[in-house]
């Protein structure tokens, strides 16, 4: 994560979503590789939602936690996917990379107006806009699981929170060793708080 912090608006989702088809393009490699099934989504750490490439309503792309392990999870606008995910290695708070397509250098990288740049060894393939709904808008809402906050973050204050997600996020990108029980998303309650906004700002400063 950059050293300047934005308001949670659009810092929330920041460190702090082909697969369904025989046919694997050159441009969605990530989601040719082999897929394992998940838990329910309420037992999932959900990273962060994107609209899936190329740019339209049909299918979002989330990165997951589950236990120790991270996987990206495509969902479409006819209502499949989210039971599948394809394993990623995460190499840092904002940086995610397929193990599978090394000889390609495949990697994700959640930028700091919360984005998803997709790349590989040869630079930047596309950016994918961030969306807070983890389905497709296009499909009913009755029908969209609920984002569930990550046990980590239950109990505590949203200055709390913002403060731990932020100095978490700026010491990892200073190559500082982050503990685990640091490593969470801010929670639905807590965005565009201002009470987040200012643990945030002094959870960056204290990293440094």
């Amino acid at each position: 994560m950059p050293a300047t912090f934005f308001r949670v608006s659009t810092l929330s989702l920041i460190i702090l979503s082909a697969i369904f088809s025989n046919t694997v393009t050159s441009s969605d490699r990530f989601a040719g590789d082999t897929q394992s099934a998940l838990p329910p989504v309420e037992q999932r750490n959900i990273i962060g939602t994107w609209r899936a490439s190329p740019p339209s309503n049909t299918c979002t792309r989330s990165l997951e936690g589950v236990n120790s392990r991270v996987y990206e999870v495509l969902r479409c606008a006819d209502g499949s996917g989210g039971k599948n995910g394809t394993q990623v290695s995460q190499v840092s708070a904002n940086k995610f990379m397929s193990l599978h397509s090394v000889s390609n250098g495949d990697y994700y990288l959640i930028l700091s107006d919360g984005n998803l740049s997709r790349r590989d060894k040869d630079g930047e393939i596309d950016v994918e806009q961030r969306t807070k709904e983890l389905w497709p808008v296009t499909q009913s809402k009755s029908t969209k699981p609920k984002n569930v906050e990550d046990p980590k973050t239950v109990g505590l204050k949203c200055y709390d929170i913002g403060y731990r997600y932020a100095f978490a996020s700026t010491s990892s990108m200073k190559g500082k060793k982050v503990n685990p029980a640091e490593n969470f998303s801010v929670p639905e309650r807590c965005r565009n708080d201002s009470n987040t906004d200012k643990g945030i700002e002094d959870g960056a400063k204290a990293a440094f």
